[in-house]
C-alpha cells in the first residue's frame, strides 16, 4: 500500500511497526496494537509487550478494540497497489476494496471473466475486449442464420451443420456460395456430379458424369432398349448383339456357297440352299449306293454321265431287295407253322386240366386257391 504521506505513528503496532490491523489498544500504556499480534503475544505472556505491566498491575494490562484507530486508520489516504503499473487513485484505504473490485474501479486490477465456462484472468482494462471480441465464451448469433451461442460451439459445432452456410459446389461445376439446405438440390442438377446409369437395376455399372449420362444412354449404354433394326423384337443392347442376332429370322445374309446372292434374311435361307446352283448335294441314286456328291449345277452331268452306273445299281439292289424279300417269305412261313403247333399244344393243354376236374368229388370254386 502506498500513501501520499506517513500516517501518524500511533497507528502503528508496537509489534510488528506496521499500519495496525482491526487495532487493539492496551489501557496500561495506550499503545496499539495489530490483533493477532497481541494474540500471538498473549500465548506465552500476560504482560504487556511496552511496559510490561499485568493484569495485577496498577495500571493494568486490559485490551479493548480502539474504534478511534480504526475510524483514523481507514480514512487515511492511499494510492491504489497497482500505482506502479499506472493506476494514481487516491482513496480511503476504507474504499480501497471497492477501488479494486467494483466495475468502474481500477483498470489494472485483475478480474475473472464473467462468461460461464471461460475463467480467464486479466486486467479490468482488457475485459471490455475480451468479452466482446476474444472470449471463446461469449454469446454470439451465427453471421448466416442468427443461431445464437457461444463462439466456441459456434465456430466448433454448429458452422458444420448450419444450412445457411455458403458453400462452393464439390464438383467444382462453377457454382459458389451454395447454402448448405440447398447443397443436395443442386447436386440433383450440377452437370458434373458423378451419377449412375438408369439402367443400373438391370447390370449396367457405368458411372459417369451428369452431362454425360444423356448421351450414354442414347448411344453407349448396353442394356439401354431398342428395337431390332430388321424385326423390331424389343431387348437390351446387349441382348440383341450377343443372343437375338444369333437367330434373328429377318436378319440378312450372304449365301454361305458363295453364289452372288447377298441380303437373304435367316428365314429364306434353307429356302434358297434348296434352290442354290452351288449348294453340294448327294446323287439322287445314293439310296442304291452312289455315293456322288457336287454342287447343284453339275449334278445334272453326274447323273448323265452315270447313267449306265446307276441302272446296274439300281438292278442290283433290287435284285436284293428281291432276295430280301423270298428270306421273309420263308420266314413267315416257318412262323405260320410254329404258330399251328403252339396252337395244338394249348387244346390238348385244356383237355388235360378239364379231365382232371372231372374227377374232383365236389366242384371246385375258380376263385377258391388250391
Amino acid at each position: 500500500v502506498y500513501f501520499p504521506s506517513n500516517p501518524p505513528e500511533w497507528l502503528f503496532c508496537s509489534i510488528c511497526q506496521a499500519l495496525a490491523d482491526s487495532p487493539t489498544q492496551a489501557t496500561c500504556c495506550g499503545k496499539l496494537y495489530c490483533r493477532v499480534c497481541i494474540t500471538k503475544w498473549q500465548e506465552r505472556s500476560n504482560s504487556c509487550p511496552n511496559c510490561r505491566s499485568t493484569p495485577e498491575s496498577i495500571k493494568k494490562f486490559i485490551l479493548f478494540e480502539d474504534a478511534n484507530a480504526v475510524h483514523h486508520i481507514n480514512a487515511l489516504k492511499v494510492y491504489c497497489c497497482h500505482l506502479e503499473e499506472g493506476c494514481h487513485t487516491a482513496v480511503d484505504l476504507s474504499d480501497l476494496p471497492n477501488h479494486l473490485t467494483s466495475p468502474g474501479g481500477c483498470l489494472f486490477a485483475k478480474v475473472t471473466c464473467s462468461n460461464v465456462g471461460c475463467g480467464d484472468e486479466m486486467k479490468r482494462l482488457a475485459l471490455e475486449n475480451h468479452l466482446a471480441k476474444v472470449c471463446s465464451y461469449r454469446l454470439i448469433n451465427c453471421q448466416y442464420c442468427n443461431f445464437r451461442a457461444t463462439f466456441l460451439e459456434i465456430k466448433e459445432k454448429h458452422i458444420k451443420v448450419c444450412l445457411q452456410y455458403p458453400l462452393n459446389c464439390p464438383n467444382k461445376c462453377g457454382a459458389v456460395g451454395i447454402t448448405r439446405g440447398t447443397m443436395e438440390a443442386h447436386r440433383r442438377e450440377c452437370p458434373l456430379e458423378e451419377v449412375e446409369c438408369e439402367y443400373r437395376s438391370v447390370g449396367c455399372q457405368m458411372k459417369m458424369k451428369r452431362k454425360a449420362l444423356l448421351d450414354h444412354l442414347a448411344y453407349h449404354c448396353l442394356y439401354r432398349s431398342i428395337n431390332c433394326q430388321y424385326c423390331n423384337f424389343r431387348a437390351t443392347l446387349l441382348e440383341i448383339q450377343e443372343k437375338h442376332m444369333e437367330v434373328c429370322l429377318q436378319y440378312p445374309l450372304n449365301c454361305p456357297n458363295k453364289c452372288g446372292a447377298v441380303g437373304i434374311t435367316r428365314g429364306t435361307m434353307e429356302a434358297h440352299r434348296r434352290e442354290c446352283p452351288l449348294e453340294e448335294v448327294e446323287c439322287e441314286y445314293n439310296i442304291v449306293g452312289c455315293g456322288e456328291k457336287r454342287k447343284r449345277k453339275a449334278m445334272k452331268n453326274h447323273l448323265q454321265e452315270e447313267i449306265e452306273d446307276h441302272l446296274r445299281m439300281t438292278a442290283k439292289e433290287l435284285q436284293s431287295m428281291k432276295q430280301d424279300n423270298a428270306n421273309l417269305k420263308k420266314d413267315n412261313l416257318a412262323l405260320k407253322d410254329e404258330m399251328k403247333n403252339l396252337k395244338a399244344d394249348n387244346a390238348e393243354m385244356n383237355e388235360r386240366v378239364n379231365a382232371i376236374f372231372a374227377h374232383l368229388p365236389i366242384p371246385l370254386d375258380p376263385y377258391t386257391p388250391l
